[in-house]
């Protein structure tokens, strides 16, 4: 199988130590001894470019070298745009250039190629895009999750439209735009009734006093009669 080597693989040799330098070093070694492993680079060699730019006695360089020497590696084209520059979605556009071309060698490879990564942040799962066509082979990937701040999760929230008017006994109340929360709003002779989006629901006021009274359904009905004592129409 063809294996293309994120720059990390070759820089770790110099930059972990412990188990986890052990953990690199053993799949380099397993790397180098398999024929039947191949490196995967592009028709330009654009990638093996970057590889040789670490320079010296790297370890991990070496061990690349010596599948170039012993011709076991392949080529595969890469789609460019004019500049030379790999062409990818916009989907890689987060990654540094060097990255890119990892990316686009992986993608022309068609899933046959897993890209191997070591200490490189942006091949973490929570990093890596959906819908991409290669594997990423993680050599250090409790390494990553003690190095990575991963982002709170998002909830999700549902928003309701606001209807064109209220319902049932409140279908005379008339529109009366936005408050200062930004809510729709209508009012009738006695009450003031503003839209809550999350909720589907009314938050009523008394007119005269500003005073919440209640929440309620959009045809009036009462839902809970607690918890906005404090509220004044057109504020929260």
């Amino acid at each position: 199988m063809d294996h293309v080597v994120d720059h990390s693989v070759l820089a770790a040799c110099d930059a972990l130590t412990g188990a986890e330098l052990g953990v690199v070093q053993d799949w380099l070694a397993d790397f180098a001894a398999d024929d039947a492993q191949k490196l995967l680079i592009d028709h330009g060699y654009a990638l093996w470019s970057q590889y040789e730019a670490l320079g010296g006695q790297n370890a991990g360089l070496l061990v690349l070298q010596q599948k170039i020497s012993q011709n076991a590696y392949e080529t595969t084209a890469v789609p460019l745009h004019p500049d030379g520059t790999p062409r990818l979605t916009a989907t890689f556009a987060v990654l540094d250039a060097d990255r890119r071309w990892l990316a686009a060698v992986a993608t022309a490879a068609h899933g046959a190629a897993p890209l191997v990564n070591a200490t490189c942040l942006d091949w973490h799962p929570s990093r890596i895009p959906a819908g991409i066509s290669f594997r990423v082979v993680q050599l250090l990937l409790g390494w990553l999750n003690a190095n990575i701040v991963l982002p709170p999760a998002q909830q999700q929230v549902h928003y309701y439209a606001p209807p064109a008017q209220l319902q049932g006994p409140l279908a005379n109340a008339g529109a009366v735009g936005r408050g200062f929360n930004q809510r729709m709003a209508w009012e009738d002779a006695a009450h003031r009734y503003e839209f809550d989006s999350r909720h589907n629901s009314l938050e009523v006021y008394t007119l005269r006093t500003g005073r919440w009274r209640h929440e309620a359904r959009l045809d009036g009905t009462v839902l809970k009669r607690t918890g906005g004592e404090d509220r004044r129409w057109g504020r929260d």
